[in-house]
């Protein structure tokens, strides 16, 4: 029985080595093509970043602005989702840079409530913890991320393709307090937008946040517009958010399928007109 029992611990870390460093970084490898796995489009917009390319123009941004610029519509978009972070955004910035000419222009297509996600916000295990903890792209994170990133086992274990390929995993439980000491913009993102500016002063990048259309049946008090504004501009960055402000318009909220995303009827008659709007905003 001991014998068998031995056999089959052996097999299962044969079976485990096999997962972690043959199949997964496969299935991670080719994700941009085959949606294999839960948030696969995630890893594809990483590929896509180290890939060659001679963009003029690259747009960064959440779920909306990936509706506005879906990525296999537009190539130079690299939108993901709100839970990527900023943090998620730069260092996809960085891969693009990295191999490829720093653009003429670089355009954040951002919904104002993203700002306000932090590390233990809804997803972001899902969406930037598991695609992006990796050993290359952590000479991007800031040492405040990186002791975030033990505070959990789920945490520590996303560095590894094998936990990468699982699924939809739940996020960690989130603790009591959030880690932000913000409640308009998170410190996490706060902390990569100054990183993003700095990156683009030293590339010599235009660059602009804009924000599409917003639900009006969840709008932001203008309070709270005042504080996050306040922080962006404390944070020097104030002229990354020229036009932005005034790029928050309200629609009826017949326009949206939920609280932030378009439906489906709306883009397919207003998808240019949306286009048009926050280009005239950058």
């Amino acid at each position: 029985m001991k014998l068998f029992f031995s056999k089959l611990v052996l097999l299962g870390l044969l079976l485990l080595l096999l997962l972690n460093f043959i199949v997964a970084p496969l299935l991670i490898e080719v994700s941009d093509r085959v949606d294999f796995f839960s948030w696969s489009y995630i890893y594809a917009r990483v590929l896509n970043a180290k890939k060659k390319h001679s963009f003029s123009k690259i747009v960064l941004g959440d779920s909306v602005g990936a509706q506005l610029y879906q990525p296999k519509k537009y190539p130079y978009s690299f939108c993901t989702n709100g839970s990527v972070l900023l943090a998620g955004n730069f260092v996809l910035l960085q891969n693009y840079l990295k191999n490829n000419p720093a653009p003429d222009t670089l355009i954040f297509v951002c919904n104002p409530r993203v700002f306000a996600t932090d590390f233990f916000g809804k997803m972001v295990f899902n969406s930037f913890c598991k695609p992006f903890n990796t050993g290359a792209h952590q000479a991007y994170f800031t040492p405040e991320l990186k002791e975030l990133l033990k505070t959990n086992y789920k945490y520590r274990l996303s560095q590894y393709p094998f936990y990468k390929v699982l699924g939809c995993i739940d996020d960690p439980v989130p603790p009591a307090v959030s880690d932000s000491t913000r409640t308009f913009i998170s410190d996490i993102n706060l902390s990569y937008l100054k990183k993003i500016d700095t990156l683009v002063r030293q590339k010599h990048m235009y660059c602009r946040f804009v924000s599409p259309s917003v639900n009006a049946a969840y709008a932001i008090p203008q309070a709270e517009m005042e504080h996050m504004k306040q922080d962006i501009d404390q944070a020097g960055c104030a002229y990354l958010f020229s036009n932005y402000w005034s790029s928050v318009q309200y629609l009826d909220a017949a326009c949206f399928g939920d609280y932030l995303h378009y439906t489906h009827d709306y883009l397919q008659q207003n998808l240019k007109t949306e286009q048009n709007r926050l280009e005239n905003y950058y």
